[in-house]
């Protein structure tokens, strides 16, 4: 079985366009954990240096835990 199949695949700076565009775009990146969540923030912050910005919106990207979390806190 395809783990992808029928959901699109996007390159990464398909995904860092859309993560540009801030939460209101309903965005969020769930990683299995803290490390690529960091590492993947590196990445998007290099993303929007080279687009010669020098502030934007921190994306949302959250390791497995802290998105378990967040739902938690908003059912409450």
């Amino acid at each position: 079985m395809n783990a992808g199949a029928g959901l699109p695949i996007l390159k990464k700076s398909e995904l860092f366009e859309r993560l540009a565009q801030g939460r209101a775009a309903g965005v969020t990146i769930v990683t299995p954990n803290k490390r690529l969540s960091q590492a993947l923030m590196l990445e998007f912050d290099a993303f929007q240096s080279g687009k010669a910005l020098s502030v934007w919106e921190a994306p949302d990207i959250l390791p497995f835990g802290a998105f378990v979390q967040r739902l938690y806190e908003d059912g409450l």
